[in-house]
């Protein structure tokens, strides 16, 4: 930029010099931009001071409590299954029904993905037939002029359709424009026309399409239709793990019990085996508590355990470790689940191992709450614990022992829950809206077991209403599935 002198005529072209023109204007504007940002530092550093000293009182510093050595995969309690599944009901729970999925799955073969066959030639016609289509689109900004204009061309060229690859960009963009004008409805028929009529794209990316169609049942109570948008999950389970494990905390955290287990129980050998699934054992927790789930009384027995065992087996031998599934360890989880009730102090605990193992304890105890007090099927209390769980953990600091038991502050939970339910683009709306919704129910539980005072209960309670709707009114915008989460916290 070339420096104006302020005896120099105003390059507004006012014919004024610059110093009695627009220079005041302008020094104005630098004056108060600078407040602004002066304003915004005694902001930032008001709110880190404030944030410090919550730190302070609610935490100790602790040198030696923080263990870089521990794996808290797979331990003696069974603290893997971070993300419990569903219940699935058998006739009588002493004689569960035999597992037809084990000779489903007796020699699984590995999925090779959907076809990607080459697109064939076409000739210069219809070459230009497709490249008018997306020079016309991309003039396009009203979302019922381009749905005209890509139903114009799917009746008058269904043979050209493949040659638009929709699936990279347009559908896409298309699905952000009816999300954000809430409209979820009418891309969901746009999609069932594709899946129905033009498979050969569809199927490309049917990874983001079917999730959306599967939350779009959810959210219009049509659940039994839900298991006709899964059949492409469990041919190709490996063609989009991330989606799919989207799909099962979807139908989990929604009660969409014989979806998931159904589901589950068919892909699980597939995405252990996958080469192409990074971190696909997390698959391993649904299926273990689908099948635990029918045992799950107070009045448990060993003849039950040993029943329940004997199921467990055929898993067993594709667990990371062997003997993880015997008659002592499942009484030994369940005296915790049904046996295990106490006040919940963390003053002994002198580990982190220690202040996990305790608030696995309590996630326990909670998820007992959730079933018995709430009427939640196993499988909703289930997911709920661990989504408890993970907040206990990842709020508190590395190198610090909590003063109290349980840390809550508004800022907190918003962190927390930020940063344990985002990925690389966005966060995940099932776990965000799930988990404030798991730490309402939570703060209830402790004020019904009176660990801690009411107004203190309380306060959580409004917190996690507050940021309910803040994280809701903000995601259904954005994300498709946020729409099944509409409801406002008690």
């Amino acid at each position: 930029m070339v420096k104006i002198g302020r005896n120099a005529p105003c390059p507004c072209g006012s014919g004024k010099k610059y110093k009695k023109c627009c220079l005041p204007k302008e020094d104005q504007a630098k004056a108060e931009e600078k407040a602004k940002r002066a304003a915004k530092d005694r902001e930032r550093a008001m709110r880190e001071e404030q944030e410090q000293k919550e730190l302070d009182e609610l935490f100790e510093d602790v040198d030696d409590f923080y263990d870089e050595d521990y794996d808290e995969h797979f331990n003696e309690d069974f603290e893997d299954l971070e993300i419990p599944p569903q219940n699935v009901e058998y006739d009588d729970p002493e004689e569960p029904a035999a597992d037809e999925s084990l000779e489903r799955q007796s020699d699984p073969v590995p999925s090779e993905g959907p076809p990607d066959t080459p697109l064939p030639k076409i000739g210069a016609a219809e070459t230009g037939l497709v490249e008018q289509w997306w020079t016309l689109y991309s003039a396009m900004k009203d979302i019922d002029q381009i749905r005209a204009h890509l139903e114009q061309f799917m009746e008058n060229h269904p043979e050209l359709v493949r040659h638009l690859e929709l699936q990279h960009a347009a559908l896409f963009e298309m699905g952000a424009k009816y999300v954000a004008l809430q409209r979820h409805g009418e891309y969901a028929a746009l999609l069932q026309h594709l899946r129905e009529a033009f498979e050969d794209t569809y199927v490309k990316r049917f990874g983001v399409y079917d999730y959306h169609l599967v939350a779009y049942q959810v959210m219009t109570a049509n659940r039994e239709a839900i298991g006709r948008y899964l059949n492409h999950f469990r041919k190709y389970p490996d063609h989009d793990p991330g989606r799919l494990f989207q799909l099962i905390d979807l139908l989990m955290a929604t009660g969409c019990e014989a979806q998931v287990t159904d589901l589950v129980e068919d892909i699980y050998l597939r995405v252990l085996r996958s080469p192409q699934i990074v971190g696909g054992d997390q698959i391993l927790a649904p299926v273990v508590m689908a099948r635990m789930a029918p045992f799950l009384r107070p009045d448990f027995t060993e003849a039950s355990l040993a029943k329940l065992a004997a199921r467990m087996q055929a898993l067993d031998e594709v667990m990371p470790g062997h003997n993880t599934f015997t008659v002592k360890r499942f009484g030994q989880l369940f005296d915790q689940i049904f046996h295990n009730r106490r006040s919940w102090d963390v003053a002994d605990c002198i580990s982190r191992r220690d202040l996990n193992d305790r608030y696995y304890h309590v996630s326990l105890d909670f998820m007992r709450f959730l079933h018995e007090n709430d009427g939640l099927g196993w499988v909703a209390a289930a997911f709920y614990r661990g989504l408890v769980h993970t907040y206990l953990l990842k709020v508190i600091p590395e190198g610090k022992r909590p003063r109290e038991a349980f840390v809550f502050t508004r800022l907190m939970i918003e962190q927390t829950v930020f940063q344990t339910t985002r990925d690389l683009f966005s966060i995940d709306s099932t776990r965000a809206l799930r988990m404030l919704r798991g730490l309402h129910a939570f703060a209830r539980y402790l004020q019904l077991t009176q660990t801690l005072a009411d107004d203190r209960c309380i306060a959580i309670q409004g917190w996690c209403r507050e940021l309910y709707e803040e994280y809701h009114q903000m995601l259904v915008r954005r994300s498709f599935a946020a729409k099944a989460f509409e409801e406002t916290l008690p």
